[in-house]
């Protein structure tokens, strides 16, 4: 037998030796490249893709995959914190949760201060009036946040209404006065409060004090927050008969809340503290 009839009979033993266009192929209806199972992007296929994605998955560029079935995204956004999601990030406070509309006014890296550049009379409009012109002269001059004047009256010190802050206290142009709520009321400030609402300096109004230069502010509060002892507080800030207790802006020693008693008819500023 010669060589050409014995490979015809191999081949016909053996199935699928050859195809019609004369490629290889394998019979087995089970194998790896089944062509029932096989296919490629034009076929519609819901198998693995081309980046090894899973079925149900977009492929990105960096060859990432995000879920479009699951309910959770399996990317993220990072950078700066947002308010609300439960997190303390950098530059917070606090979180209010993610069920919060937002954070609260306590979630910031520090509280401003400012002393008002326009002067009054002792007769505010009460305690609710002296912190109505805090908030106003912040407003005008479009200085973010909520205010209150450093101030107190017969029946409610300082230290009762502001909040004790656990961060620091600055001026507009940056300058940090006290570190949180105990550095403020230990007798002394890092920096005196001299920077106006407007980043200039304070108002300077007609006054008893001495010298007649110096910016008054009107505060009726000891440097521990305490009120005064006395009644010095201007028929608790509705009235400008008698006497008021006022500091001195600009200083950092005790006399920045507590340096004379000018008469209730002079005009001094505001130390104003966001809450």
């Amino acid at each position: 037998m010669n060589h050409r009839l014995r490979w015809l009979l191999v081949c016909t033993a053996l199935t699928g030796c050859f195809n019609p266009t004369g490629s290889v192929f394998t019979s087995s209806s089970t194998g790896p490249w089944d062509a029932s199972t096989s296919s490629d992007a034009s076929s519609g296929s819901t198998g693995a893709n081309s980046t090894g994605a899973p079925p149900g998955s977009t492929s990105n560029m960096a060859g990432t995959s995000t879920s479009s079935t699951g309910p959770v995204s399996t990317t993220s956004t990072t950078g700066a914190g947002v308010c609300g999601d439960g997190q303390v990030d950098d530059g917070e406070e606090c979180d209010d949760g993610p069920l919060a509309d937002g954070c609260s006014s306590s979630c910031k890296p520090y509280r401003t201060v400012f002393v008002t550049s326009e002067v009054f009379t002792g007769d505010l409009g009460g305690l609710a009036g002296a912190d109505a012109k805090c908030q106003t002269a912040a407003s005008t001059a479009r200085v973010p946040g909520k205010y209150r004047a450093w101030l107190s009256s017969s029946t409610e010190s300082t230290k009762d209404r502001l909040v004790h802050s656990s961060i620091p206290y600055r001026l507009l142009d940056g300058t940090e006065i006290a570190s949180n709520w105990a550095d403020l009321t230990d007798g002394s400030l890092d920096a005196g409060i001299n920077v106006s609402e407007n980043k200039n300096t304070p108002g300077k109004g007609t006054h008893s004090c001495i010298p007649s230069s110096l910016p008054i502010v009107w505060t009726s509060t000891t440097d521990s927050a305490a009120a005064v002892a006395g009644e010095y507080f201007c028929s608790d800030w509705s009235g400008t008969t008698g006497d008021g207790s006022a500091g001195a802006a600009g200083f950092a020693d005790s006399t920045w809340t507590s340096n004379c008693l000018p008469k209730c008819g002079d005009e001094a500023a505001l130390y104003c503290f966001e809450e």
